[in-house]
């Protein structure tokens, strides 16, 4: 499935998908699976929070999306504001 397919169709499972499996696989400020996983590098300064937790930002928009069915097939990598914009909605928020 293409992002922009995936991004239609998210819903708040999506995001707690995604939440849960950093949580598990990520301690603390240490996000090495996530940039493995999604193949993002760390951010230089954007990050999201949700439930309290802090996550880089295009890497966690991006599990969200593979949560989704996104399969990286498509060859475009989505900009942050691409992948963050829809997550809001579910309470997902912007901090620096």
């Amino acid at each position: 499935m293409d992002w922009k397919s995936a991004r239609a169709g998210l819903s708040q499972l999506e995001v707690a998908k995604a939440s849960g499996w950093s949580n598990t696989q990520c301690k603390e400020e240490n996000f090495e699976n996530l940039y493995r996983k999604t193949g993002c590098a760390p951010p230089r300064h954007r990050y999201v929070e949700f439930e309290g937790r802090r996550y880089p930002a295009k890497a966690f928009g991006y599990l969200v999306l593979m949560e989704a069915g996104w399969d990286h097939m498509d060859g475009y990598r989505p900009t942050v504001n691409e992948v963050v914009s829809p997550l809001r909605k579910f309470g997902v928020r912007d901090i620096r």
